[in-house]
């Protein structure tokens, strides 16, 4: 499980929203002088990002958390939003060019249909995968500030 450190901003029915620092792994990394995503890590700062999350557990506004999501459905969800558009592109380009022999224009316009197309087919399959809840970040676990070692509530405990 890839796991990460967050606070409950609004709560409603086994959802929670929950706000997280992003974080990047440019400080620990050698080349970071030389790297232009280090230098746009630098230029737009580190900012707050806000996930809707399951509370399984019944978190309250404000509670610190640890979330969670499988990391075969993080590889999943990333190959998907990757691979899918491209996919658009290439068959809808190639459609126009050589199937319709549409002038190049036609076709330059018919492969980004394709990558809009291929986003929304993305969209469509992750409101799909809502049902599923493996697929779907969770909280599990509470931090209580009165405690030092952070393991208090875990979900199935």
């Amino acid at each position: 499980m890839i796991e990460q450190a967050a606070t409950v901003v609004k709560t409603a029915d086994n959802i929670a929203w929950v706000e997280s620092q992003r974080q990047s792994t440019c400080g620990s990394c050698s080349a970071k002088k030389g790297c232009g995503t280090s230098l746009l890590d630098n230029m737009f700062g580190a900012s707050r990002i806000r996930v809707k999350v399951r509370d399984d557990i019944g978190t309250h506004q404000g509670d610190d958390v640890i979330i969670a999501i499988e990391e075969n459905a993080l590889v999943a969800s990333s190959l998907l939003m990757y691979i899918v558009p491209v996919v658009g592109l290439f068959l809808f380009a190639g459609i126009a060019d050589l199937l319709l022999h549409l002038p190049e224009l036609f076709i330059i316009i018919s492969g980004l249909t394709g990558i809009i197309g291929g986003f929304y087919v993305v969209r469509k399959i992750a409101a799909l995968s809502v049902i599923f809840s493996s697929t779907q970040p969770a909280i599990i676990e509470v931090v209580k500030p009165d405690n030092f070692h952070a393991v208090t509530l875990r979900r199935g405990e």
